[in-house]
């Protein structure tokens, strides 16, 4: 099967979702794979990209929309998480949404 996998930034928020793993990754592969976060910090979150990932089979012409949310947790300030190697939050609807970062992060 000839598998597609492309994403670009959401800037809605994600409503409905919930942790679903985690990626240990440095904020910079972060940004360098999906550019600066695009979601404004907010009451427990510093740094937050929302994701639209497309899944699909070229030949079909058969595609799956799958939204994700990468962010830190319950740091003290906005530069905790962008230190080294992180335990990035991965949330969405569906597990698949964590194998879709890994996979765009090449792990």
């Amino acid at each position: 099967m000839a598998q597609s996998l492309t994403w670009k930034p959401n800037d809605d928020i994600l409503v409905g979702s919930a942790l679903r793993g985690r990626v240990f990754t440095t904020y910079d592969r972060l940004v360098e794979v999906f550019g600066e976060p695009n979601i404004e910090p907010g009451d427990k979150v510093w740094n937050e990209w929302s994701i639209t990932f497309e899944i699909g089979d070229l030949r079909e012409d058969d595609w799956d929309l799958v939204d994700v949310t990468i962010y830190d947790w319950k740091e003290a300030g906005p530069d905790d998480a962008k230190r080294g190697k992180y335990g990035w939050h991965i949330g969405g609807r569906q597990h698949l949404g964590v194998e879709c970062v890994y996979e765009a992060l090449e792990i």
